[in-house]
């Protein structure tokens, strides 16, 4: 009866966060309309998008916003029936080879939306699904797993999002540096508020355990983001801070559960006051992310800095006041525009730096890491990225794509199993920095309203391959990739 009074309705799909509708909104945000308002906060919501969509279909005179609204509204519309199935399948091959099917639904019922889906992965990759079992002859790996399975909650102004979910943080279309939509979904319980020009959100995730010898340490993930949209929705900051903490008893944590609290606060409570009492201190991987997103003219100027163990200039250990070059810093700096030298043309430029001690701690179990996989950017520590992309418009059905990606990979590695590291681990060096340069030509159809296919064609030219010296590689690539909506 409680839990009847409690919930008002349920109701929400969301377009996931690896879609190619999320480029399209991205896009027609650089073009002057607003399909997504907060737009740095994946994953979008569905129905709301589409209502905008609808609008921006019938008034808008220019033909890239009308061709963009018209394939998003055809192939993400909501659904006729109660029951909506979709399903896909990737092909991709460069250093391996793997196949990636999904099958999922999102039921639409009058008082509860929910969405399922589950991933397969057969090959010899790294990639999530992690590694369930060995097919019976060679080395084929094959994984399997459910990657979506969620619902919603709407209270009013708020949404309480319950289930597993990926979701992403940051300005740009490319990976971000706190929560970069990389890493695997998460368990998670979601709150998101909405008063205004103000958005706060903020997400509690246990994570895969941490276990060394006869230890066995539960680990879990809390974050709260502030995002703030100003000057007529041109001007969007986000302001973000997140936890990485491991307890056997929950309750020791409990602060963290708070989403208008303050974590450096409570970490230095946990840390220092326990310590000062006779207490066990614990020692928490703290993070602080400031992004920003600036829209005029069909131009669109972005960035994101993030600071990993946040401390104070006068402690000793803190080595961001001691060399920002290789303290425990990212950032990004992006723009976009939209018709440079070619109509119908949408161009991204960016530039990613992640220093040596980002995202590493002096606890193991406190690592930015689930499962293995990064939570934070895919490249890890220590790299420049720099990055182009163009998506040409050929027509309703056809677009041409072209990236390409420069990447130096550091010579020096946190040692995951230094002794007593102070503070971070210790840098490790290698013996090469490795240096890759990628190019891309790929093509995406259309085929309205039930298909999309993807593919690509490239190839990686890599110069100290692996961080050895004198190994250089170069790996031509193929992937082929086809999202089918609405299979019954």
């Amino acid at each position: 009866m409680v839990f009847g009074v409690l919930i008002f309705y349920l109701s929400g799909i969301f377009i996931p966060i690896e879609s190619w509708a999320n480029e399209g909104i991205d896009e027609l945000r650089v073009r002057g309309e607003i399909p997504v308002e907060f737009i740095n906060d994946m994953p979008y919501d569905r129905e709301s998008v589409i209502k905008k969509l609808a609008i921006i279909l019938i008034k808008s005179n220019a033909s890239s916003k009308k061709l963009l609204a018209k394939r998003m509204l055809e192939l993400y519309r909501i659904p006729d029936s109660i029951f909506e199935f979709y399903g896909g399948v990737k092909s991709a091959s460069d250093t391996v080879s793997r196949y990636l099917p999904k099958l999922g639904i999102n039921a639409k019922l009058p008082d509860f939306d929910a969405s399922f889906e589950i991933k397969a992965k057969f090959g010899t990759s790294d990639e999530y699904p992690i590694k369930t079992w060995h097919w019976p002859e060679g080395d084929t790996i094959v994984g399997i797993d459910f990657v979506r399975a969620h619902t919603i909650v709407k209270l009013g102004s708020s949404n309480i999002i319950l289930g597993r979910e990926s979701i992403k943080w940051g300005p740009g279309p490319f990976p971000s540096l706190l929560i970069s939509g990389c890493a695997p979904p998460y368990d998670l319980i979601m709150c998101t508020y909405k008063y205004g020009r103000i958005k706060g959100s903020f997400f509690f995730a246990p994570l895969d355990q941490y276990v060394s010898n006869d230890t066995i340490i539960n680990r879990y993930q809390s974050a709260h983001r502030l995002s703030i949209s100003l000057f007529q929705d041109n001007f969007i900051i986000g302001l973000s801070e997140a936890m990485i903490f491991a307890r056997n008893d929950i309750f020791s944590g409990i602060c963290y559960l708070n989403p208008i609290g303050f974590y450096r606060l409570c970490e230095y409570n946990y840390h220092y006051a326990r310590e000062a009492r006779g207490l066990a201190a614990f020692d928490d991987n703290l993070f602080w992310d400031f992004d920003f997103a600036w829209y005029f003219g069909k131009k669109n100027l972005y960035g994101e800095f993030l600071i990993d163990d946040v401390g104070t200039p006068t402690d000793p250990h803190n080595p961001f006041f001691k060399d920002i070059k290789s303290g425990p810093v990212g950032w990004t700096l992006g723009f976009k525009t939209v018709d440079f030298f070619l109509p119908r043309s949408y161009w991204i430029f960016q530039y990613t730096r992640v220093n040596a001690f980002t995202y590493f701690h002096a606890l193991k179990q406190n690592y930015y890491l689930y499962w293995g996989y990064p939570i934070g950017h895919p490249r890890g520590s220590d790299f420049d990225e720099l990055s182009c992309k163009l998506t040409y418009h050929i027509n309703v059905n056809w677009d041409l794509n072209i990236m390409f990606n420069y990447m130096r990979h550091g010579e020096t590695i946190l040692a995951k199993d230094a002794p007593q590291p102070p503070r971070n681990c210790f840098l490790c060096e290698r013996e090469k920095v490795q240096k890759s340069f990628d190019l891309r030509v790929g093509f995406t159809f259309f085929r309205l309203p039930w298909s999309v296919t993807y593919g690509q064609l490239g190839c990686t030219w890599i110069k100290n391959y692996k961080h050895k010296r004198g190994e250089d590689k170069i790996f031509p690539s193929a992937s082929l990739n086809l999202e089918i909506t609405n299979i019954f």
